[in-house]
């Protein structure tokens, strides 16, 4: 499908789909934290998301820069790092709005069980995946618009996800 957001209905039947997710949860403040040396298989680490505490707010929608977008449409597409379930446990601690990846996922390839998918959809937070262009962006914090089809009954949506950099970026 390409680049798009998932809403809890993805994994979850009394989850909000598509048309019930608040423009605040797709529209906002992120934290893009830069994770291109990860190699396939490997994990993003509690210790590494932790590094982010200061810098991470209340509310942001948070993006994963893996590097794996470079494998989109090719054999390698669901090669990727994945993020160990006890960082995003820390990450819904801290209140974030919305998680994106630049990977086909943020689970470990070769499970049943998406325990991460699972804990996100639980607390509202819809995910992000296949974003692309990641390594053009400059700034850490950037203004993210999100831009799904609003269309009722549907569990995910292609998006068009727009990242507005601050003046002192450019």
């Amino acid at each position: 499908m390409g680049t798009h957001v998932e809403a809890p209905f993805h994994y979850l039947e009394t989850g909000k789909d598509i048309s019930q997710l608040p423009l605040d949860r797709l529209v906002g403040e992120a934290l893009v934290l830069d994770f291109s040396h990860k190699q396939d298989g490997e994990a993003i680490t509690l210790e590494e998301i932790r590094a982010c505490r200061g810098r991470l707010k209340p509310r942001d929608i948070v993006i994963l820069r893996t590097g794996a977008s470079a494998h989109y449409r090719t054999r390698r597409a669901h090669e990727r790092p994945y993020l160990a379930p006890e960082a995003l446990e820390w990450l819904i601690a801290q209140d974030i709005a919305c998680l994106g990846t630049d990977a086909s996922g943020i689970e470990p390839r070769g499970i049943d069980r998406q325990v991460n998918h699972l804990a996100l959809f639980s607390h509202d937070i819809p995910l992000i995946e296949f974003l692309n262009n990641l390594d053009q962006l400059r700034s850490e914090r950037v203004m993210l618009f999100v831009l799904p089809w609003n269309i009722a009954g549907t569990e995910a949506s292609p998006v068009r996800v727009i990242a507005v950099e601050p003046a002192e970026a450019a």
